[in-house]
């Protein structure tokens, strides 16, 4: 449930500087959000047309309570997931969160804190960029989203050291049991041993 300013703020209050050998970030698809940031849909289509589900996603307080609730409970979203089959609905949402500029500007805004921070520490902070599971199948393995385009173009910018987990995930089979049941972007234990196998090999 953590975003690019909860790292920012735990880098900066939490992580003691000294003897420090690495700081890893998680960044995964839907980080460049704050959850105050809504991003809403077009307005062109009547809300005569639109559908009770529509209206109520669409509806500020209900959107604020989503995330909130998304953010503590694991149960909650694994529910909702199994219920509403969720995985290629967050990832296409969490992608059209690229198209906002408000977005684009606080991931700029917080990675240039960061960018601070790493100096401080001497260039120790590693970033991974985990996909969501909608990234890599057998047809997304072979491109780059507009996500993968941006986060890469704004931490090369900035000198970031980072490992782009989505190539060692395609090169896997049966991936899915990298996530937990029924969710597009939370890892399971079995995916956590795998990065934690990468991050040893590269760096420990």
């Amino acid at each position: 449930g953590s975003n690019l300013k909860n790292n920012y703020f735990i880098i900066k209050n939490k992580i003691k500087s000294d003897d420090l050998k690495f700081v890893f970030i998680n960044f995964s698809l839907d980080d460049i959000n704050s959850g105050n940031i809504v991003n809403f849909n077009s307005k062109k289509n009547s809300i005569k047309n639109k559908s009770f589900l529509e209206l109520m996603k669409n509806n500020f307080f209900v959107n604020k309570l989503n995330v909130l609730i998304r953010s503590k409970s694991y149960t909650y979203v694994l529910v909702k997931n199994y219920l509403f089959n969720a995985k290629e609905k967050y990832y296409y949402d969490a992608l059209n969160t690229y198209n906002n500029k408000s977005n684009l500007n606080y991931m700029k805004n917080y990675l240039n804190k960061i960018d601070e921070l790493n100096n401080e520490v001497n260039s120790k902070i590693i970033f991974l960029i985990i996909p969501y599971s909608k990234q890599i199948t057998k047809e997304n393995c072979k491109k780059k989203d507009i996500s993968e385009t941006l986060i890469e173009k704004e931490l090369k910018v900035r000198n970031f050291k980072y490992i782009k987990l989505k190539d060692q995930f395609c090169k896997k089979e049966n991936t899915e049991k990298f996530y937990i049941s029924f969710d597009p972007s939370h890892l399971s234990e079995e995916g956590h041993e795998f990065i934690a196998k990468i991050i040893q090999e590269k760096y420990l």
